[in-house]
């Protein structure tokens, strides 16, 4: 018997703890950057969620802190 593999789904937006999680931060941190705009959100079916693209823009445009210490 043949078995068909279903293609895998891409997740295109996270909850704010996940996204947190990802990034390395706490829930809060990641709450205050949604809330100062930092990190782009939306709003779907009452749940607040985050782009993954914004998450990527986010810490590809953060400044490399350690680089600031050298």
């Amino acid at each position: 018997m043949t078995t068909v593999e279903e293609p895998r789904m891409t997740v295109l937006a996270y909850s704010v703890p996940v996204a947190a999680r990802l990034i390395g931060v706490g829930p809060l941190r990641a709450w205050d950057l949604v809330r100062e705009g930092t990190i782009p959100s939306f709003v779907e079916d009452g749940h607040r969620l985050i782009s993954r693209q914004a998450l990527e823009d986010y810490v590809t445009n953060r400044k490399d802190v350690a680089g600031d210490l050298a």
